[in-house]
Formats: C-alpha cells, structure tokens, sequence
C-alpha cells in the first residue's frame, strides 16, 4: 500500500489505463465506485490483483518476496520448481545487495501511523486475502 500510493498516476486525478481499472458490473465495489477515496480504490487493486493470482497459482508454487529474502531454504525450494539450483553464498549476496528501484523514502505513511478509517478501510477489503496470504492483521 505504501509503495503504491506513492504513485500519484495510480488512481490519481490524471489515472488512465492499467491506473484507471475499475470493477467490472457484478463487483461488490462497482456500485459506489465513483465514491470510493484513492485509497479505497488503491486497496480494491490489491485485493483484486491478489485474489486473481491465488485462484491461478497452485498452493505450493506459491512464495511470499519477503520469506525468499529472508530463507535461503525457501529460495532453493520456489527454484527447484523450475529446476534451478543456488547455492548460499550466492542467495546472500543477491538478497545482501541493495534493490535498484526501491523506494529511497514513503509519502505515506506505514501501517502504525494510519488513522482508525483507513486501518477499518483497509481490514474490510484487503482482511480476507490478508489471511489467505498468511499475514496478520494488527
């Protein structure tokens, strides 16, 4: 969420295309579109985005960015699903190196620092695919 409503284009007053997509007729959110803040619609995006993906990738072929970061195990075992092989010190120095393109700062603000609305907001869209994700909902 952070990262991406730093992106102004991303639901933002000049949105079009792929940064514009709204639900189609059926959504639950479809209806109220046009009210719905940003932010509602940023985390409809998220939800949407990751329900499709757990409908299309089988339970085991999936793998959280920050556990193959964190577990060399977890890496060996997402590439031997493609017959890939790493070994250690490689995966070190690969998750050891800082990222090209990450955010060197956020404009909004992180999870502790949201007020009630948005933490409730959030909860009621994103809750469910939260848990199917594994995440815990502070």
């Amino acid at each position: 969420m952070r990262s991406v409503m730093g992106w102004p284009q991303f639901y933002g007053p000049k949105s079009k295309g792929a940064y514009a997509i709204p639900p189609l007729d059926g959504d639950p959110y479809a209806e109220n579109w046009s009210a719905m803040s940003r932010f509602e619609k940023v985390c409809w995006a998220w939800m949407e985005t990751n329900e499709y993906l757990l409908g299309q990738i089988p339970e085991k072929s999936r793998f959280r960015l920050e556990d193959l970061v964190t577990s060399f195990d977890t890496t060996k075992n997402m590439l031997a699903g493609i017959k890939l092989d790493i070994d250690r010190e490689s995966w070190r120095k690969i998750v050891t190196q800082p990222s090209r393109n990450a955010n060197k700062s956020y404009t909004f603000p992180a999870w502790d620092d949201w007020d009630d609305s948005q933490k409730s907001c959030f909860i009621d869209i994103c809750g469910s695919t939260m848990q199917k994700l594994g995440y815990r909902i502070e």
